[in-house]
């Protein structure tokens, strides 16, 4: 919500500051407190984007639905079903044997963090989300994660990952994968790294001793094939 400092929001009660281009601004709620009292605040991010360069409407084609939504959900509902699907999903994994609790709970957190890096609609995963740098799909990441996945005892995401792998475009036809994708896809890094193409077979066999899944070597032949083709042989890639 883009507000000039100081103009109220009546529609989501909040005062900002935040200037075109610029990478910082705030958001404030003001609340009268009586003493010795508390108040839950429900905060909600959220983000939209521009189809082209004139497109004025993002605010009321993407991010005021979501914040409509958001005001008339019932909160609390909203995070005791998500802690019920995600400690659901957790109890679906693979059950460590470990000498203390904490490290139940650090594996546990570790798993979550994994998922959230993973795109369920697209298959993607993304390096990191410490700040836009890293919001993209090194494949080398990708595998290593799907191989944590299958250990872990969450196959169908592994699955996903190299569906995903198999249906992006290569750097140029019969060579390597490109260094660096958008979760859709796009390669935004050419210049490849060998051993981003050369973990797919790795991690595709592993996926294979893990499951016994044959269709998944058949479906996936061809990619393997070629990933380990161009690894094996003399190339002639400038890059």
């Amino acid at each position: 919500m883009k507000t000039p400092e100081g103009e109220k929001s009546d529609k989501h009660n909040i005062v900002g500051d935040y200037q075109s281009g610029d990478v910082q601004g705030w958001l404030g709620l003001s609340l009268a407190l009586p003493g010795s009292s508390q108040k839950e605040v429900d905060v909600m991010m959220t983000a939209g984007f521009v189809d082209h360069a004139f497109d004025t409407e993002v605010d009321r084609n993407w991010i005021d639905p979501v914040m409509d939504w958001f005001n008339a959900a019932d909160v609390a509902s909203l995070q005791n079903a998500t802690e019920t699907y995600w400690k659901e999903w957790l109890a679906k994994g693979t059950k460590l044997q470990l000498p203390e609790d904490k490290y139940n709970r650090q594996y546990s957190r570790a798993l979550l963090t994994s998922v959230l890096h993973f795109d369920e609609d697209l298959g993607a995963v993304v390096a990191g989300y410490t700040n836009g740098n890293y919001a993209y799909v090194w494949h080398r990441d990708a595998v290593y994660t799907a191989m944590m996945f299958d250990k872990a005892g969450y196959p169908e995401i592994s699955a996903k990952v190299y569906d995903w792998l198999d249906n992006v475009p290569l750097k140029s036809p019969g060579e390597f994968w490109a260094q660096k994708y958008t979760t859709d896809g796009e390669i935004t890094w050419r210049q490849p790294q060998v051993d981003e193409t050369a973990i797919i077979p790795f991690g595709a066999y592993y996926h294979y001793k893990v499951t016994g899944d044959l269709s998944f070597l058949t479906n996936h032949w061809d990619m393997i094939r070629h990933a380990a083709y161009v690894c094996s042989q003399d190339n002639a890639d400038p890059d």
